[in-house]
């Protein structure tokens, strides 16, 4: 063999020359894997891998960005203890006010301010831009906080005129704050990505959303125009669902799921075909709904919205194949084999986007009406359709992300001044990973539970369900409060070395 030529097959075997560097080449790669699979705390490293292509000097104030994801968690597990005190109203009318009441609570206090969170993070960091205006995000966590909580509370006491109408306002305007806030960031965007495309998308369809919510929340009391209120509904619930939620995970995820999988290159046509079909589906599902129900117009909108989601988890797809090699299966003196391996977080996440297609298919059977023959008139078919969309699918993936993007937020919060210059942790050594597979697991099987009391309306079933899901959003906060101490206790112990 020729000197630095490799013997082709699944094993990498050593050099025969020059054989003093390239064997403390093999010796390198072997101290760097014995590193990663001890899990030593403590490590020599100047910055997260996860910052390579990320403007981190552009992100705004740490507790901006931690106060929201503060509030996520805690309406997280405000939303599972109240679900399972009062339990037995899952049972209602899908557009009952006090399940409208625990949507609302999951959707304003639960996801939104954790994406909230994350996007003022992550758009100056991906597009390289500063965000327009920090006291205007706080300003909206004010308005946005006073007028969903009462909002909820209207709900959940049937007090739909006067109270709902004035809070709605409020978080209205604490909506627009954010609509406003980003618009004024993207003006400084130069060169646009797909990723920069959905989340201009999503706040536009936000906007719509919170529109229609403030219409109807004046609506369902003083009646305004010829349609009823149950017909524009379901308007609103998907501009959120698709529009906004979707897009935003979209635009999210194009960025971030290559590089938690070290994927480099993969085809991009599927993501571009997503984002072509959606519009018009969205669009021209909503005009039919209202306006031309009997028209075969809603049937091809949503056949349109299933294709562009379902062309995004094909990128999904292609992504997770083309990940890097990257676990070292066997390390010793003469030989390394690579495999391809996937941290935790996204193997919950795969398990989100294949629970994303069951609710698209609930979605279908909804839309076209096969939940009509059923003695309930599809209501069961309806909500196992909501509990998929914002339990197993919107809430696992939230999770399964957070575990990734949490540790590098308080890495960057921690280390950013000093790294470089005393000892640092690893980010994911700061995240207590048995605990967290455990309470992703649990939090999986309360969902399950829900699933099934739903379909056999068994109230013993779903109070057992949600009290697991209770156990597991308390697991969930417990395990990012020790994400923070570990932290800490990393930087007193760097310093003091």
């Amino acid at each position: 063999m020729e000197g630095g030529e490799r013997v082709p097959g699944p094993y990498l075997e050593k050099p025969m020359k020059p054989p003093a560097q390239d064997e403390g080449a093999a010796v390198s790669e072997c101290e760097r894997t014995v590193r990663r699979q001890t899990g030593g705390l403590l490590s020599k490293l100047p910055l997260p891998q996860t910052t390579e292509g990320l403007a981190v000097h552009r992100a705004p104030s740490s507790r901006l960005v931690f106060t929201y994801l503060g509030c996520g968690v805690a309406s997280f597990v405000v939303l599972a203890l109240w679900a399972l005190l009062t339990h037995e109203a899952i049972f209602n009318f899908y557009a009952h006010p006090e399940l409208l009441a625990w949507v609302h609570l999951a959707v304003l206090g639960w996801i939104n301010c954790m994406i909230f969170g994350v996007l003022f993070q992550f758009l100056p960091v991906a597009l390289n831009v500063n965000l327009a205006s920090e006291r205007l995000a706080w300003w909206q966590l004010g308005f946005y906080a006073f007028g969903g909580i009462g909002m909820i509370a209207s709900f959940w006491f049937g007090r739909v005129d006067w109270p709902l109408h004035s809070f709605a306002t409020f978080l209205a305007v604490g909506f627009y704050l954010f609509n406003w806030n980003l618009f004024k960031t993207f003006r400084k965007v130069r060169r646009w990505s797909l990723t920069g495309l959905f989340l201009y998308s999503a706040n536009l369809y936000l906007l719509v959303t919170v529109t229609l919510g403030l219409f109807l929340s004046v609506e369902m009391s003083y009646p305004m125009v010829g349609i009823a209120h149950m017909i524009i509904l379901p308007v609103h619930a998907h501009f959120g669902l698709v529009g906004w939620f979707f897009c935003v995970i979209a635009g999210v995820g194009l960025k971030l799921l290559p590089m938690f999988l070290l994927t480099h290159d993969h085809p991009k046509w599927p993501g571009w075909a997503a984002f072509f079909l959606l519009h018009p589906g969205l669009l021209l599902w909503s005009a039919g709904v209202v306006f031309f129900r009997e028209s075969p117009l809603p049937a091809i909108g949503y056949a349109l919205m299933a294709l562009s989601i379902g062309a995004w988890l094909l990128q999904v797809a292609l992504i997770f194949r083309s990940r890097m090699r990257t676990g070292v299966e066997v390390c010793g003196a003469e030989r390394i084999r690579k495999t391809r391996t996937m941290e935790f977080p996204m193997r919950f996440a795969a398990v989100a986007f294949v629970v994303m297609g069951l609710a698209l298919a609930a979605g279908a059977a909804v839309v076209f009406g096969f939940g009509s023959s059923l003695p309930d008139g599809g209501n069961r078919l309806t909500l196992l359709y909501g509990v998929l969309v914002f339990l197993p699918f919107l809430s696992l993936l939230i999770q399964a992300f957070f575990y990734r993007i949490f540790p590098f937020l308080v890495w960057i919060h921690r280390f950013k001044d000093t790294a470089g210059h005393i000892r640092t942790p690893k980010v994911k050594d700061l995240v207590p990973a048995g605990r967290a597979v455990t309470q992703m697991i649990v939090f999986m099987a309360g969902c399950g539970l829900l699933c099934a009391a739903v379909v056999s309306e068994v109230r013993l079933l779903a109070a057992t369900g949600l009290a697991v899901i209770l156990v597991s959003a308390l697991g969930f906060a417990w395990n990012l409060g020790t994400v923070w101490v570990r932290a800490r206790a990393a930087e007193e112990a760097g310093r003091i070395a």
